[in-house]
């Protein structure tokens, strides 16, 4: 019986009567052909995040897969910061300007005006070349306290700087301010480690302020950390009671 079983066993296209082989789904069986017969080389990674991001569109608008390649930077973004040189830029023409400078921060201790245009970054040309946002990102970006080389376009002249790496916010409070003589609004972007206590901060600026009411806008917010949601409602919740009047608060997120 035993040497029955054993050729039985090693026979091909015969099953063990005692297990079944695991089922594997249609998806797998698909990305596996594809992958080895198919005549062009493919970035089977590629297709499978293309076929698990479309699959999520079926459940429902918050569900969402993130490649790996995207994890960082949606792991800092939750952070609340990230390690860089401070700027904000926009790509026009194959061209990186710099839109904005964050005050006391890296670049703005090395000089970095707003308006400069940034020709190169280390020994890399990132203009006229069809230069990315994602690329510019990932050469600006590094360890804090590391320096990064970068040429600048001023006018007519190249200049060079170094700039140390540091920790840049990412606020996820956009604004505060009083909208009425005892309305105040606040505007949440999204829910990262540090959102309960910006929005705490910006909370007692305008009860300060004489704010006995208040305009809690999350429109456009994405979402984030559940801990940091729940904790903002407790703030508004005592037991079954509203400890505050709540004007509108309104989450098309």
């Amino acid at each position: 019986m035993l040497a029955g079983y054993k050729i039985r066993e090693n026979t091909p296209g015969n099953k063990s009567f005692l297990k079944s082989p695991a089922k594997r789904s249609s998806l797998q069986e698909v990305i596996d052909i594809i992958n080895l017969k198919y005549v062009d080389a493919i970035g089977v990674d590629t297709l499978a995040d293309d076929a698990i991001t479309e699959m999520l569109t079926r459940l429902d608008p918050h569900s969402i897969y993130i490649p790996p390649s995207s994890l960082k930077e949606a792991n800092e973004d939750l952070q609340g910061n990230f390690q860089g040189i401070g700027v904000e830029f926009q790509i026009f023409e194959d061209t990186v300007n710099i839109t904005s400078v964050l005050p006391g921060g890296p670049s703005d201790k090395a000089g970095i005006q707003l308006g400069d245009k940034i020709v190169k970054v280390e020994d890399s040309l990132v203009a006229g070349n069809g230069i990315t946002s994602a690329r510019i990102k990932n050469l600006l970006r590094g360890p804090g306290g590391s320096r990064v080389n970068i040429a600048i376009a001023r006018g007519a002249k190249l200049q060079p700087f170094v700039i140390e790496r540091g920790t840049i916010p990412l606020p996820s409070v956009d604004a505060a301010y009083m909208v009425g003589k005892d309305v105040g609004y606040i505007r949440v972007n999204k829910f990262s480690e540090t959102t309960y206590e910006e929005f705490m901060k910006a909370l007692e600026s305008l009860q300060a302020k004489g704010s006995q009411k208040l305009l809690l806008d999350l429109r456009g917010n994405g979402g984030g950390i559940l801990g940091e949601a729940i904790d903002m409602a407790d703030e508004f919740i005592d037991g079954d009671r509203l400890t505050w009047s709540v004007v509108d608060a309104v989450n098309l997120g």
